[in-house]
């Protein structure tokens, strides 16, 4: 807040959490590793293979995502794999995303789903929220 000029406005982009699918990560899919994206090493030009596992906490709203790298070579077989994670991401909700802005000092002039100023629907895949410095 205090690095913005009195008039001056902020642009916050958030993911619009898809509850169906953080609940799956409670249940079945919880930990599960699945295929990812492939390409191709720049520097080693062997096919790499990434595969993705997430879990959710309900209780800290947290997404906990780790992830597998494996090199392959010619006959399709892993030669080098690299891994990250656990790495956990905090699930922000749209009411408590109104509530912190509002806690320190911000009004909120528009809150939209996308970057075409759609409204926010249980369908979007963003909140785009624009807001400014409160006067009271």
């Amino acid at each position: 807040e205090r690095h913005l000029e009195a008039d001056g406005t902020v642009i916050v982009h958030l993911d619009h959490q898809n509850m169906e699918w953080l609940g799956g990560l409670v249940r079945e899919k919880g930990g599960v590793f699945e295929d990812a994206e492939r390409f191709i090493h720049p520097l080693t030009g062997q096919p790499i293979h990434t595969s993705r596992a997430w879990s959710f906490e309900p209780s800290t709203q947290t997404a906990i995502v780790q992830t597998v790298w494996e090199a392959m070579d010619e006959k399709g077989k892993a030669t080098d794999r690299w891994d990250s994670g656990p790495i956990r991401l905090h699930c922000v909700f749209r009411f408590e995303m109104d509530h912190l802005l509002a806690l320190t000092g911000f009004e909120v002039d528009a809150l939209y789903g996308n970057f075409l100023r759609e409204p926010l629907t249980d369908s979007s895949d963003g909140m785009i929220w624009v807001v400014k410095k409160s006067h009271s």
